[in-house]
């Protein structure tokens, strides 16, 4: 029995590994978030519908056909309501794409306009040395504009292919967490009542991914908390501009922006940071400037703030989540940055229950 037990640390050990050799972290973590949001809808719709049949006297027979309805509905509305959220996703990301590829010709102008005058001000703060690295006026601009294309078409081309397959990674994530979630929910109600013989490594196999999902669910939900404070702190941070009569354009979409991109793990700061800083830049400089200060303090406050929420969920100290963070990137780079919680808030699950700790 041990041997078999060990085996199920193997396979769940080989299936982590395969995923990051194969760059399909994304595609795992799609996929068990889909999971557990079916999950949470059918737990959370089907208690619902055992709140409003509880009062009703049923025989034993009427009282099984009941149960099995119930699930049946439950996941119907399950699957209704992950088409729902898919469909809001899909729609906000193609409107936003067609925007920017539609953007008339005013916009891009104001933009070009926009930049001229930033540069204007950032000479002031520059030695006369570079000023001639520097356009003059918008035609000089859009002339470096078009040469700076021509020099970058592979990295843009690169890039493209990146998040096109990132978003089809995603995509197949959510697809597959859906096929397993509701053919778990399926293989509950064809079995329901009924005792179903299971082996000691099928047990310690559903045992390992049980313990895994709940790391991870805590750690989902605990990312939820931690975007909730970025888009806090930025909403403060755009409405203290105002007080002072400066403001940042788009400032409403920005601070939406946030929650959504703070819901990924450090790549999402990443890009709410960069939008913070341009939109910034098109107020002023010293206010981009004001920004990159902000950002930095955020990103530093969040590891603290991270290490503590993800702590709190996983029983597990500040000091060891920030060590288990700073180790893993250091050896994975960003990926391990974001798997670290969920890794050693596994592991040290695991060794809890094997009274090892």
């Amino acid at each position: 029995m041990k041997c078999q037990k060990v085996s199920t640390y193997l396979i769940l050990l080989m299936f982590i590994i395969v995923l990051y050799i194969a760059k399909l972290i994304p595609l795992f973590i799609a996929g068990c978030v889909t999971y557990l949001i079916i999950n949470h809808i059918y737990h959370i719709s089907h208690k619902k519908l055992s709140f409003l049949h509880k009062k009703i006297s049923l025989n034993k027979d009427t009282e099984e056909s009941t149960e099995i309805i119930k699930k049946n509905n439950s996941k119907k509305f399950a699957l209704f309501m992950l088409c729902l959220i898919t469909g809001l996703m899909i729609g906000s990301i193609s409107m936003v794409c067609y925007q920017i590829i539609h953007s008339n010709v005013e916009m891009t102008e104001r933009i070009y306009a926009d930049l001229l005058r930033i540069i204007s001000e950032i000479k002031i703060y520059l030695p006369q040395s570079l000023w001639s690295y520097l356009p003059n006026d918008l035609i000089e601009m859009k002339q470096k504009g078009v040469d700076i294309l021509k020099q970058n078409v592979g990295n843009i081309f690169g890039f493209t292919a990146k998040t096109f397959q990132l978003f089809l990674l995603l995509l197949i994530g959510i697809i597959m967490g859906s096929i397993i979630a509701f053919s778990k929910l399926n293989y509950e109600i064809i079995n329901h009542n009924k005792n179903v013989e299971k082996t000691y490594f099928v047990k310690e196999l559903q045992l390992r991914v049980n313990n895994f999902l709940n790391i991870f669910e805590s750690v989902v939900f605990a990312q939820v908390k931690i975007a909730l404070f970025n888009t806090t702190c930025t909403a403060l941070y755009i409405f203290a501009l105002k007080i002072f009569n400066i403001d940042i354009p788009y400032g409403k979409t920005l601070i939406a922006l946030t929650f959504v991109f703070g819901l990924l793990p450090v790549i999402g700061n990443l890009v709410i940071n960069s939008l913070i800083f341009i939109l910034s830049l098109s107020v002023g400089f010293k206010i981009a400037i004001m920004s990159i200060i902000f950002t930095i303090l955020i990103h530093k406050l969040e590891y603290y703030i991270n290490a503590k929420i993800v702590g709190a969920k996983i029983k597990t100290s500040i000091g060891e989540i920030l060590a288990a963070m700073i180790i893993l990137e250091a050896l994975l780079g960003v990926t391990g940055l974001i798997m670290a919680p969920i890794i050693y808030g596994y592991i040290k699950l695991e060794m809890k229950q094997n009274k090892l700790i």
